[in-house]
């Protein structure tokens, strides 16, 4: 009882303690203030009265001794100002010019600016603000306004100094004012898009790579007086120390006065050119220079041209072009150069020329090619250069080619003539063949092709009728090989004899495959070797007379570089000529045959 009459007054003691020092803590409080002086509001920021602010409790008071605390700290915020705005809807007091609302912007990297970085609500014809939050706009940023289909125009401040790599890549942009202010165009920056013309300023130094490409719509190209590094000349945007074409367009009229020496990368590509001269000074021509220009029909080279080399891709795609003459002075054509020309029906070359070589598929798929004569001085041809010209008809190889690489006249099913000049050390033509003379090669067949049974062939090459129109072939006996894919995508062919002792051992991966009229085919004695796919997808293969049918295995390439498992074919099997075509185009048809 004397414990619970101590405790209640001791608790009482306590309490009343804590209250004291609670109190005492509050009233040792201490503010600590800054001063917040009064701020005019602008169309693009709020104002502020004077005022002092804690930030310890982050209270805000009208004096300086924190006596009188303003109750509702909003009420120090002044709304943004409405200044008159004139005709062009500038304040000259802000020093702002209203933008389209609904635009989007973001903050620089610095912070300390911002960047135009998406349509946002806007549509159609916007302009681009001069400030944002009170900071100035400086830029275009990065794919700001990629495959926008809502833009039609756009006018910059003059406050932007760069727009950014993709920009307005693939937009429906038409036109734009780009201020004097700007000094970079990104990588891209308008590539695809629908602008229709373009004035550089005079300040711009620099244009990325594909700043411009394929813009079809663009038909007028202008450079301010002033500007050191770029100008223009007949629709064309040139660099003027390097005398490189950077840019052209539908209207594009090449400068004949020496002052473009180089059409730069793509200068040229995806426009709407119709026509163009090359003048006598132009001796260089970039990658892709007037590729997809599909409405180019007539290209002129001068008489005097001074080219040297006519780039891969230069004109790939260029599906309307029907002539071209090549210059006496080239003496490369690139890879690619003149691809997918579907209509080109004609092609020349200067007389006493210096062309030495063709890159692969420089000619590839032109259907309407349907003669060609190579000129003298021609070494090489690397390999698919004519690949797939549906109608060429007849080649002449000159004297000077040694080097005929890997299916440079493949898939061409109407060609039927084929001719080697005299004097070639290298081949020569017989039967409408192209052999390589010391190997006995047969380099190149057609569809009137008939292999000469004198000994001058042994083996015939990889892809040498590939996509021919052969029908039927007579193979002599001399003939040991067979190389991969020698008469593969002959569609037509429904024949093929060995003469009686052929010497045949081999026969080539992918050598006959999809020789879909193929019905049925005797194999020599003498084959001890099949490689993968050689009969591939003959889907109209029967039946397969194996002369020697004992001693087959079938090797899965599959497994490689492992040691692959041999597996035996029996002969009774084999002697069933329906089994044997089975098991060449279904069942082991990816499998090596070997025979011991």
């Amino acid at each position: 009882m004397k414990k619970r009459r101590f405790l209640i007054p001791l608790l009482a003691f306590l309490c009343l303690l804590c209250a004291v020092f609670l109190i005492s803590c509050r009233e040792k409080h201490v503010h600590k203030l800054i001063y917040r002086g009064a701020l005019e509001p602008t169309c693009t920021t709020e104002g502020r009265l004077p005022h002092w602010f804690c930030r310890r409790c982050e209270a805000c008071f009208s004096d300086e001794h924190a006596e009188n605390e303003i109750a509702d700290p909003s009420s120090v915020i002044l709304p943004f100002a409405t200044h008159p705005l004139d005709e062009n809807d500038y304040c000259a007091i802000c020093d702002w010019k209203k933008g389209t609302e609904g635009l989007v912007y973001t903050p620089d990297e610095s912070e300390a600016a911002y960047l135009v970085s998406g349509i946002g609500s806007a549509r159609g014809d916007i302009v681009v603000s001069n400030r944002y939050n009170g900071l100035q706009v400086v830029g275009v940023s990065d794919s700001a306004f990629r495959g926008c289909r809502e833009l039609t125009s756009l006018t910059l401040p003059d406050t932007v100094t760069r727009i950014g790599s993709s920009a307005f890549e693939d937009s429906s942009l038409q036109s734009i004012d780009i201020p004097e202010s700007v000094t970079e165009i990104g990588h891209s920056a308008f590539r695809g898009s629908a602008l229709a013309s373009l004035h550089l300023p005079s300040r711009v130094i620099r244009v990325r790579d594909y700043a411009f490409l394929h813009c079809a719509a663009l038909e007028s190209i202008t450079v301010a007086p002033g500007n050191t590094v770029y100008h223009s000349a007949g629709n064309c945007l040139v660099e003027t120390r390097t005398g490189t074409l950077v840019q052209g367009c539908k209207s594009s009229v090449i400068p004949d006065d020496g002052s473009v020496t180089v059409i730069g990368w793509g200068a040229f590509a995806g426009t709407a050119l119709a026509a163009v001269r090359i003048p006598a000074a132009v001796t260089g021509m970039e990658g892709s220079a007037f590729a997809g220009c599909t409405v180019l029909h007539t290209v002129a080279f001068d008489p005097d041209s001074a080219l040297r080399r006519i780039s891969d891709s230069a004109f790939e795609g260029c599906t309307a072009l029907r002539t071209v003459s090549i210059p006496a002075a080239v003496q490369h054509i690139g890879r690619h150069a003149f691809q997918d020309c579907n209509a080109l029906a004609e092609l020349r070359f200067a007389p006493g020329g210096r062309l030495s070589s063709l890159g692969s598929m420089a000619f590839r798929d032109c259907d309407s090619l349907t003669a060609v004569a190579l000129p003298e001085g021609l070494t090489d041809l690397y390999g698919w250069e004519f690949y797939g010209c549906d109608a060429l008809r007849s080649i002449a190889i000159p004297a000077t080619v040694t080097v005929i690489g890997w299916n440079s006249f493949a898939k061409c099913p109407a060609l039927e003539q084929l001719t080697v000049a005299p004097g070639n050390t290298v081949y020569h033509e017989a039967g409408n063949c192209i052999i390589r003379t010391a190997d006995k090669r047969l380099a190149v067949g057609c569809k009137s092709s008939v292999i000469p049974d004198d000994g001058s062939v042994t083996s015939i090459g990889i892809g040498a009728f590939e996509g021919s129109g052969l029908t039927a072939i007579d193979i002599p006996a001399d003939v040991t090989h067979i190389l991969d894919m020698a008469f593969s995508y002959c569609e037509g062919l429904a024949a093929v004899r060995f003469a009686d002792g052929s010497k045949l051992s081999s026969i080539g991966g992918a050598a006959f495959s999809r020789c879909t009229a193929l019905t049925s085919i005797t194999l020599p004695a003498g084959v001890t070797a099949i490689y993968g796919n050689a009969f591939g997808q003959c889907t109209a293969l029967l039946a397969v007379f194996f002369e020697a049918p004992r001693g087959w295995q079938v090797f899965d390439r599959s497994v490689m570089p492992a040691t692959p498992v041999p597996i035996p074919v029996p002969a009774n099997e084999l002697a069933y000529r329906s089994v044997a075509a089975t098991y060449l185009t279904v069942t082991y048809r990816s499998y090596d045959w070997k025979r011991s």
